[in-house]
């Protein structure tokens, strides 16, 4: 992406177009996920992730970008990184408050575990098409634009996603967490596979990967 373009997309993405925004992230994505990586060493990779901090910066991505002020072309990618480092900052207290109460949750910090969550999830949006794909291989590139598209979904949309298909939670499960009931939570299911479908149709990754 040439500084021409880059520009571009942040001032459309400012004025509220989604899809220009989505391209920032996918742009961005690697650097931020590197900038995030080593600030998780030590201890920390064991309780927090490095593809949850990247979803919850590109989630407030999309809720604050009408507020971002370019000030030169770094810009853009310098306001990513001060977003990712806060979200840090709230997840190492989430931490401490969940050890304080006896509920501490370990994660893998294994990007595979990612991508398979990701694979999965395809192969059911696939499905949901009234297609039947024999393998679906979740690719760096395709697990950047699950990331993004998540991200780009309505809270309670997004959240019932992440408990439902990255977390393993049952529907009852991620109706308890969420105070919604299981049918809630399927509603909400539903509503947020056609959304990703439509997002990863416009990166031109979708199903091109079987």
């Amino acid at each position: 992406m040439d500084i021409e373009e880059h520009r571009a997309l942040v001032r459309q993405a400012i004025e509220g177009d989604a899809q220009a925004l989505e391209r920032l992230l996918l742009a961005h994505c690697d650097t931020v996920a590197e900038h995030i990586r080593p600030k998780l060493a030590g201890p920390l990779q064991s309780l927090i992730s490095v593809e949850d901090i990247l979803q919850e910066t590109f989630f407030r991505a999309f809720q604050q970008i009408n507020n971002f002020e370019p000030k030169s072309d770094q810009s853009f990618l310098a306001w990513l990184k001060i977003i990712a480092e806060s979200r840090i900052v709230d997840a190492i207290k989430h931490q401490k408050r969940r050890k304080r109460g006896g509920d501490m949750r370990r994660v893998d910090p294994a990007h595979d575990v990612f991508q398979t969550s990701v694979a999965d999830l395809m192969v059911l949006l696939a499905d949901d098409d009234g297609d039947s794909p024999s393998r679906i291989v979740a690719t760096d590139e395709a697990v950047r634009a699950m990331q993004v598209a998540i991200a780009s979904l309505p809270e309670e949309q997004r959240q019932a996603v992440l408990l439902r298909y990255f977390r393993q939670k049952s529907f009852d499960e991620a109706g308890a967490e969420m105070d919604r009931s299981a049918e809630a939570v399927r509603g909400l299911l539903r509503r947020a596979k056609v959304a990703l479908r439509e997002r990863m149709q416009r990166t031109s990754i979708w199903l091109s990967k079987r």
